[in-house]
């Protein structure tokens, strides 16, 4: 199955896929694609703004849920998040021929919309109403937590790359690995040097019995700088 997990920063949402998880997704991109009856299932939830995360399946209708945030902010800009969806596939196989431990189990893939901190006011106290660090760190934790087993995958963008993750939300110690580690696929904006980053993770832990290949960046049209789609295969 071909997958795509973009954290959107504007263009159009590429439907060449099996499974979508867009963060950030605009309503009015999903209105478009229910009125035009083009995929199979959508399920959006709205965060702020108009903007929210969302799961788009072109050929299949399999479950999802959507759950809120034990900690969030009311009335955030559209970049910041508050849900996650979890989607259930059933009776997935691995390619290659891999053994598992279960015939005909099934896998979740988690697509969360996560908050990023805001700025300190003089670099010292948080202006009322905004996210903490402890908002985005109980968000990161909650959906970290969910990958317990060897049949989870989380796509979000925890905004810092991996080496630069804070402690609490290290991947090695949980036991859990980024597979999209070497991809860049967010470009800083020109102010900043422009530099290609690797931001958009894929993770399961490290023992996984998902076979993820070929992921790679496609760099959307009409985005200077910010978020790119990232696509896997499993």
């Amino acid at each position: 199955m071909k997958m795509m997990t973009y954290q959107y920063s504007g263009g159009d949402i590429d439907l060449h896929y099996d499974y979508i998880f867009v963060q950030r997704c605009p309503d009015i991109f999903v209105k478009a694609l229910k009125s035009m009856n083009i995929v199979e299932s959508i399920n959006f939830k709205e965060c702020y703004q108009g903007h929210g995360v969302s799961t788009i399946q072109t050929r299949t209708n399999s479950a999802v849920q959507s759950f809120e945030f034990e900690d969030f902010v009311e009335n955030m800009n559209s970049g910041q998040g508050k849900n996650y969806q979890i989607t259930y596939i059933e009776n997935y196989q691995p390619r290659q021929h891999r053994v598992v431990d279960t015939q005909n189990q099934g896998i979740k893939i988690i697509n969360a919309s996560i908050s990023y901190e805001m700025e300190k006011e003089d670099g010292l106290i948080y202006k009322e109403g905004r996210v903490t660090e402890d908002i985005y760190l109980s968000q990161v934790c909650e959906v970290l937590d969910l990958v317990t087993d060897d049949n989870t995958i989380l796509v979000a963008d925890l905004h810092y790359e991996d080496k630069y993750l804070p402690e609490e939300a290290m991947l090695k110690p949980r036991g859990l690995i980024n597979h999209a580690s070497h991809v860049d696929s967010f470009q800083c904006p020109p102010e900043k040097g422009g530099e290609w980053i690797s931001l958009q993770k894929i993770i399961t832990t490290e023992n996984c019995n998902i076979n993820i290949t070929k992921i790679l960046c496609n760099k959307q049209e009409g985005v200077p700088f910010g978020h790119h789609p990232l696509e896997f295969t499993i």
